[in-house]
């Protein structure tokens, strides 16, 4: 039998309320309709992450012209992957800042840094100075879990997956555009500046996302009360400065260690060995102290509550991934439900994993395909994942939980990319001596030669060719057939890449299965309003009045 209080069904239809039984007491949900100043937190957030992804994807993908253009090739590594670093190391904390004090002043200023770091970069003359610009832009990559964060608190919850989806969207636009216009840059040499577009474009990418976020964004001042899930007050604890730390110790000798791998370093030299052992032990000691050392800090225990291609070839992975991330977002938003879409998500990823392990240089539809499988593939975990993560934290650590989900991606990029370089130079390192050999030697090559071509064969384009031609015994003939072994020796070296990823998709569908249902969560609350005035004091009313 229900508690003992008058409910009065038609005041509630009229003012926007839900009632619910609570410990027999009576809790009143404001229902919020959707604002202009909801929206434009929306559109804020979007513009934030269109301009992080485009940074990320045209670095990446040029970022071998990146650096031969900014003088030193060797550096060209951190060119590509200094953005994910900086997200892996700055963004828990600038998430967990921003729970505590506000989301405005990290987004804002991250962006700011950001557009400034682009802008050194881009007018650098020097490799260091390009660096340091390069570090200043990751940095406004770090805050991207607040973009995810905002899509979600200022909607009500029902619609979470539909703002993933816009979101995603956005993502995907950015990595599209990153890819196309990079490539324009880098190939016609733009207004003879180049490379230095690509940073010149993030910097006004940026710069107008720090003006939206700035416009856009005016959140309450007055951050919820965090007490329930902070109880502990040294500042240096609450911030994780420890893991922090941990962090720094760990990812950036990682990276060095595996990049260094055979370039130049054989695996047993201590260039190779002594970061790489380094970087290991510091994420293994970050995981104990996050673990044993600190239940408050970078990944917060409440969270684990129950409640709680290169170049062009790359857009067959970019627009499949557009076109289907709407898809997914309304299946999951129209059903109340993310196992399904999760599943076909990571089986489709599977199926695009074990396809791209058997194509050959002369398998370019199948390659088309597939990689436009693992694009519609992606769109799913990428929508959903950041959905499940948010509906099972505490809304007072939703930015929190939204940037652990996207380190654990950056995280994964970061080292998986790193892993895969090192797997691939192994494997060529071992099939190129033997392939060539076998190739060349019928066509009446000399033996004497064989290191000098080792060498030529893996220079890229024209400079290849010269130095193929200027070995002896070096005819049409034989550069033909050198570089058709080639192309096969570098098919079955990053094959390797896709043997890797199957199963970790096929852990994922595992792990998928465990998950429970979120039907009953997805109600009309919303967990920051944007109206916040006019709807904080209508609750009051209302609970009073209830009362």
């Amino acid at each position: 039998m229900l508690p003992d209080y008058k409910r009065n069904d038609s005041m509630d239809e009229e003012k926007g309320t839900e009632m619910r039984i609570e410990d027999a007491k009576v809790t009143v949900e404001p229902v919020h309709t959707v604002s202009r100043r909801a929206i434009g937190c929306v559109v804020g957030a979007c513009f934030a992450i269109f301009a992080a992804v485009f940074g990320v994807t045209s670095t990446g993908v040029y970022a071998a012209a990146i650096g031969a253009g900014a003088g030193n090739v060797s550096e060209t590594p951190w060119f590509s992957n200094t953005a994910q670093i900086c997200q892996v190391i700055l963004g828990p904390l600038v998430s967990l800042s921003a729970d505590l004090w506000g989301r405005k002043p990290f987004m804002v200023a991250g962006l700011a840094i950001g557009a400034v770091g682009a802008i050194v970069t881009s007018t650098s003359h020097m490799h260091q100075v390009a660096l340091v610009g390069v570090v200043l832009t990751g940095i406004g990559f770090s805050p991207q879990g607040l973009y995810v964060a905002i899509c979600s608190e200022v909607m009500p919850r029902s619609q979470r997956p539909k703002m993933q989806a816009i979101f995603n969207i956005a993502s995907s636009l950015g990595g599209t555009m990153g890819i196309a216009a990079g490539g324009l840059y880098v190939k016609y040499n733009v207004v003879g500046a180049g490379w230095r577009m690509i940073y010149g474009t993030l910097a006004i990418a940026y710069g107008l996302a720090c003006i939206t976020i700035f416009l856009s964004y005016r959140p309450l001042q007055k951050r919820p009360d965090v007490s329930a899930v902070f109880h502990q007050r040294n500042p240096a604890l609450v911030l994780d400065l420890i893991g922090v730390a941990l962090l720094i110790c760990g990812v950036p000798p990682l990276y060095y260690g595996l990049i260094s791998a055979l370039n130049p370093y054989k695996w047993s030299d201590a260039h190779v060995l002594a970061p790489l052992l380094t970087g290991v032990a510091g994420l293994v000691a970050f995981g104990l102290w996050e673990w044993k050392g600190n239940k408050e800090g970078l990944l917060h225990h409440a969270l684990s509550e129950p409640q709680q291609l290169a170049g062009i070839n790359f857009l067959w992975f970019f627009i499949p991934s557009t076109l289907a991330t709407p898809v997914f977002g309304w299946a999951s938003q129209r059903f109340k439900e993310v196992k399904i879409s999760l599943i076909v998500g990571f089986g489709l990823f599977l199926v695009a994993s074990i396809g791209m392990a058997t194509v050959n240089p002369d398998s370019r539809i199948a390659f088309r395909v597939y990689a436009a499988i693992a694009g519609i593939a992606f769109a799913s975990p990428l929508t959903l994942m950041s959905v499940c993560a948010q509906l099972a934290a505490p809304p007072q650590l939703l930015a929190l939980a939204s940037i652990n989900l996207l380190v654990s991606r950056a995280l994964g990029g970061v080292v998986a990319v790193a892993c895969y370089n090192a797997v691939s130079k192994t494997k060529i390192a071992a099939l190129v001596g033997p392939r060539l050999a076998a190739a060349v030697t019928p066509l009446g090559f000399p033996s004497s030669e064989l290191a000098g071509l080792v060498h030529a064969a893996q220079l890229s384009g024209a400079e290849g060719v010269a130095a193929l031609k200027e070995l002896k015994g070096a005819t049409p003939a034989v550069i033909k057939a050198v570089q058709l072994a080639m192309r096969q020796v570098y098919a079955d070296s990053y094959r390797w890449v896709w043997v890797i990823a199957a199963p970790v998709a096929l852990i994922a569908i595992v792990l998928v299965l465990l998950l429970e249902p979120i039907a009953p969560m997805m109600t009309a609350r919303v967990d920051a309003p944007a109206d916040v005035k006019n709807d904080a004091q209508t609750s009051l009313d209302r609970e009073i009045e209830a009362i």
